[in-house]
């Protein structure tokens, strides 16, 4: 079991960004200490995952539509969440870029910037969201945040109806609980 664990406490030291492995001292130390000890040197990171809904205004200023989204959201860490995503999607290339603040329960924001596509369907009134989002820092406990996250779902030409989901990784600035 002692070996296990130090396994487990090397390869979380490696993947979060420490760059030694255990010395022979802490390999000594009782199971509980060695793990408490180096959970707290450890930055965490947690997925960040679920959906939001909403709907999208626009304004057309061609070859761009300028468009913002807002919605609730439910992520896990965040809770419900409130996301605002003013956007461009180019016409002509389909492209998607811009920039989205996500207010969790408390009040504190990350932010993210991000990427991708919109395409719409040969009936020309759904669009398929293909988008990535990199995160950016934040305030609060988002103060420093990175990671990146995917985000797939409609868009519905119509009614300005979205629905997406979004799957991903986040890494505050903080040491493990």
């Amino acid at each position: 079991m002692r070996n296990f664990v130090t396994m487990v406490v090397a390869f979380l030291s490696v993947a979060c960004g420490a760059v030694s492995e255990p010395d022979a001292e802490a390999m000594q130390q009782p199971e509980s200490a060695q793990f408490s000890a180096k959970a707290k040197d450890i930055i965490c990171g947690e997925p960040f995952k679920g959906p939001s809904w909403g709907t999208t205004v626009s304004a057309v200023e061609l070859p761009l539509v300028h468009l913002v989204f807002t919605g609730p959201a439910i992520v896990s860490g965040l809770g419900l969440s409130q996301i605002v995503f003013p956007h461009d999607w180019n016409y002509f290339d389909k492209s998607v870029t811009g920039f989205m603040t996500i207010t969790a329960a408390n009040g504190d924001e990350l932010f993210a910037r991000v990427t991708g596509s919109t395409i719409f369907r040969p009936d020309g009134l759904v669009g398929d969201l293909d988008q990535v989002g990199i995160f950016e820092g934040g305030t609060g406990r988002f103060d420093g945040a990175e990671g990146s996250f995917s985000i797939i779902g409609t868009f519905s030409r119509a009614t300005g109806a979205v629905v997406v989901d979004m799957d991903g990784y986040l890494v505050r600035n903080r040491k493990c609980d």
